[in-house]
């Protein structure tokens, strides 16, 4: 796909905050135009370009705000496109990637072992390679780069007003001055906190878990385990 000017992509290594970020750049660009529901999920509206295809994200409207597992030399370049990057802990990383591969179906995992998981994340042979890669194709680019935003998953959960602020002014003066208006502001911090997001959890991934039961389960940051 040809990445365009007004393009926002969402750039991490799986479980490091994909959809956290996706559903918050999506209140900031969108505005009252979105609200995930049946038949307008946000894996449609901000779809996977590694699931979707080309052909796909160049019907969307724009601005296409567009996902991806990508490490940076695979992610479509365009020097005026926008790029939000998320890290994570990898020890959490990991613990959290191998619930999600229980849980996916696609991935025919619910019975898999964490020992196996481990030594597959280790090796780097999952299903988007290597995690710290991954990570080093990202972070030489946050230097003298405008318009690629690094964030990190921990910061996020420490500080979610702050970075809701700090994306907002990063995709430019209209979502600036969107949450100018404090109810706004706030009304996006409520509808971006975890436990807000456990609710209707069908609007993110229809029909593709086995339960949505550890969906958004707040982690234990840099312990490698879930409650």
């Amino acid at each position: 796909m040809k990445p365009l000017p007004s393009d926002v992509f969402v750039c991490t290594y799986p479980k490091c905050g994909t959809t956290w970020i996706q559903h918050i750049c999506s209140q900031l660009l969108f505005c009252s135009e979105y609200g995930p529901h049946q038949g307008k999920e946000l894996c449609t509206t901000s779809p996977m370009i590694e699931r979707v295809g080309a052909d796909y994200c160049n019907k969307l409207q724009h601005p296409r705000l567009l996902k991806t597992h990508f490490s940076h030399h695979n992610c479509p370049q365009n020097n005026l496109s926008k790029y939000i990057f998320a890290c994570r802990n990898p020890k959490d990383c990991l613990v959290s990637y191998y619930h999600h591969n229980k849980n996916f179906k696609i991935y025919d995992w619910a019975d898999g072992n964490f020992d196996q998981f481990f030594q597959l994340f280790i090796e780097g042979k999952l299903a988007f390679g290597d995690y710290f890669e991954h990570l080093n194709s990202w972070l030489p680019q946050k230097q003298n780069n405008k318009n690629l935003l690094f964030l990190k998953y921990e910061d996020m959960l420490k500080d979610l007003k702050g970075t809701i602020i700090l994306i907002a002014k990063f995709l430019g003066e209209n979502s600036a001055k969107l949450i100018e208006n404090t109810q706004i502001l706030e009304k996006i911090i409520k509808e971006s906190q975890l436990e807000s997001m456990q609710q209707n959890q069908t609007r993110w991934f229809p029909g593709m878990l086995c339960t949505t039961s550890r969906l958004f389960e707040r982690d234990v940051p840099a312990t490698g385990r879930i409650i």
